[in-house]
């Protein structure tokens, strides 16, 4: 029996409706997962401050209230990349670069710093696949972190136009180098430890959770930093206690004299999926991955103006 237009109309119309099903579950499936996340991620203390939490952002209210003066969390605003739905399936994720990749592995399985770690190369298609094989759990001795160049694939599959356009204020009146541009992949558990950068910073989450903690500029003296590397403290913040115990622990430094390091006061941000983190330079900030998954983030870096302050460190 030959099939009328009607029937054909009914059953493109059944097929789409299934296809929303389909879509609207996987959505649940995600929000539920990131629920999950942020539930089993350690809370931020109840002295501390959460950063900024924006849904929009125009480049107005960027340059005025946050660049180059504190940190915001955009939510959403990477969600319509196609990295953040496509890099969910590891098979296509691995085929995204075909080249070998820098891979950290932590003498203590947990604190990642460059200088401290064992560096190695690896084809990035078989570090995500480690990282993101779900059926095998890494153990701490296995944990890794690792960055891949934003290009290739990769690059083709991150909307850097919204980003551009909060900086220079119109499409195309900001390129971000992208030879600085990564993307950085890391185990469940992985401590990036307390530091700060010399540039402005967004940080896209993709897969998993991230766990930002901050300390202002000012407390630069307080956070006792390395004399060889002033952009890194001598603290470390374990973030299973007290993060605000900063304070606490610089006090004890100094053999429990009372000083500044009282005053300090931590801020905090959870990056999930689709989330967009922006860090001013020279904030200091300690990074945590999720406990129980890994995580993947694109990082798009940026310097700073010739009008910008320089730290008060620098002068």
């Amino acid at each position: 029996m030959t099939p009328t237009p009607s029937d054909s109309k009914a059953l493109l119309k059944k097929q789409e409706e299934n296809r929303k099903k389909r879509e609207k579950a996987k959505a649940k499936k995600r929000a539920a997962a990131a629920a999950a996340a942020a539930a089993a991620s350690p809370s931020p203390s109840s002295t501390g401050r959460h950063v900024d939490v924006r849904d929009d952002l125009s480049y107005l209210e960027f340059t005025e209230r946050y660049r180059h003066k504190r940190p915001v969390l955009i939510r959403g605003m990477a969600t319509p990349w196609l990295a953040t739905s496509r890099w969910q399936d590891v098979t296509h994720l691995r085929t995204l670069l075909e080249k070998d990749v820098l891979v950290l592995r932590s003498p203590d399985g947990h604190t990642f710093l460059k200088r401290e770690c064992e560096l190695f190369d690896g084809p990035f298609g078989c570090v995500a696949g480690t990282l993101f094989d779900q059926s095998r759990p890494a153990r701490p001795s296995d944990r890794l972190y690792a960055r891949a160049p934003l290009e290739g694939g990769l690059r083709a599959e991150v909307s850097l136009e919204g980003l551009e356009a909060l900086v220079g204020g119109a499409a195309g009146a900001h390129r971000f180098k992208a030879e600085k541009c990564g993307v950085w992949l890391g185990s469940a558990g992985c401590v990036t430890p307390l530091h700060f950068d010399l540039w402005h910073g967004f940080l896209a989450g993709i897969l998993g959770t991230k766990l930002f903690t901050y300390l202002a500029p000012e407390d630069f003296r307080s956070l006792y930093p390395r004399p060889e590397q002033p952009e890194i403290s001598k603290i470390s913040i374990s973030l299973q206690l007290d993060l605000d115990a900063a304070a606490r622990l610089a006090t004890q430094l100094t053999a429990g004299e009372a000083g500044p390091e009282a005053e300090m006061l931590a801020w905090h941000a959870l990056v999930r999926p689709g989330d967009v983190l922006y860090t001013p330079p020279y904030w200091w900030h300690h990074v945590e991955t999720g406990a129980d998954e890994p995580a993947l983030s694109v990082l798009v870096p940026f310097d700073p103006t010739a009008d910008e302050a320089l730290h008060s460190c620098f002068r």
